[in-house]
């Protein structure tokens, strides 16, 4: 009963660490979803505006399962947001994030992150990854992969120089992470990226699409755990 009342609080603790609710203007709007699979876990995503002229977007990844990925992600969480106070480019961010991280990881622990900037101003986004999943672009009509650099895992190798690229001109970004794809059904196959880009042709990136796409996965699913 112990174990079970901390895991409640640890659950409450991490989900205080993700966005509340969705920024919505005339310039951008984005919105995110978790659920973790067990009471916590390694997955997270962030979004705050820097400036009045910069939003932050951020999705992670960290090995493991449980508590221990859990304490990874909020400390990443952490240090990426002191970082931001002082940096907007995505790809320094992640060359520090790495090297503190690997300073101090006795369990040998890793997380994949995507950190991106976008420029309201500019209608650019500026984007670095550290071994995460491409994100998918919806542009002029078509849903396709962001083509990138995949740079490593973060925690693993010190003094890696991390790739930056950018894109402009584009209808919506979606991020996420492979407890989407690795969904499996009572067949065993994988939800997959193919199925997940298959979901949203002919689709608007708006506040309805997270809560769609969760219920295709789910009947995908189709009851498995």
């Amino acid at each position: 009963e112990r174990i079970k009342a901390e895991l409640n609080i640890a659950y409450r603790i991490q989900a205080a660490n993700l966005p509340k609710e969705g920024i919505f203007n005339e310039y951008y709007s984005v919105n995110g979803y978790s659920q973790p699979a067990r009471e916590v876990g390694g997955d997270f995503f962030d979004y705050y505006e820097l400036d009045d002229d910069h939003l932050a977007i951020v999705i992670g990844d960290a090995s493991g399962k449980g508590v221990p990925a859990a304490i990874v992600a909020i400390i990443t969480q952490s240090i990426i947001k002191q970082l931001f106070k002082t940096e907007k480019d995505p790809s320094k961010i992640l060359f520090s994030l790495n090297n503190q991280l690997c300073e101090n990881n006795p369990e040998l622990m890793f997380i994949t992150l995507w950190i991106g900037v976008y420029n309201k101003n500019t209608g650019v986004l500026t984007y670095s990854n550290a071994g995460h999943e491409r994100p998918l672009i919806s542009k002029n009509g078509n849903i396709e992969f962001l083509e990138m650099d995949s740079g490593i895992v973060l925690g693993v190798m010190e003094d890696f120089d991390f790739k930056k690229g950018s894109i402009d001109v584009f209808d919506g970004v979606l991020l996420y992470t492979d407890g989407i794809t690795d969904e499996k059904n009572i067949n065993d196959e994988f939800y997959g990226s193919k199925r997940l880009m298959e979901f949203f042709k002919d689709k608007k990136f708006d506040e309805k699409i997270i809560k769609e796409l969760i219920n295709d996965i789910e009947i995908f699913m189709d009851g498995v755990d």
